[in-house]
């Protein structure tokens, strides 16, 4: 369970951060699958993944470590970001 809550919360932000990304792009410059609306249903998406990635990682350790890592979340969607936005993604 501890394996699969940490490749789940990895997936979710790499997510999050490919879709905040376009967001910062705006609509002329972002993909063409990134409109306003398939944002919005990334973002929620990847939220609940990294809530579901807590959970399994929480469920294993401790509540008060799968808060720490809900947080971690946070910022490794920034640490993505400015990776993707590297390679031009």
């Amino acid at each position: 369970m501890l394996a699969a809550g940490i490749i789940v919360l990895c997936i979710a932000s790499i997510i999050r951060a490919w879709g905040l990304l376009n967001y910062k792009r705006g609509p002329g410059a972002a993909a063409l699958i990134a409109s306003g609306p398939v944002l919005v249903i990334v973002s929620t998406l990847s939220i609940i993944l990294g809530l579901v990635g807590a959970i399994l990682i929480g469920s294993e350790t401790s509540f008060f470590v799968g808060l720490i890592v809900f947080v971690a979340f946070w910022f490794l969607s920034g640490i993505w970001f400015s990776f993707l936005e590297f390679i031009g993604l």
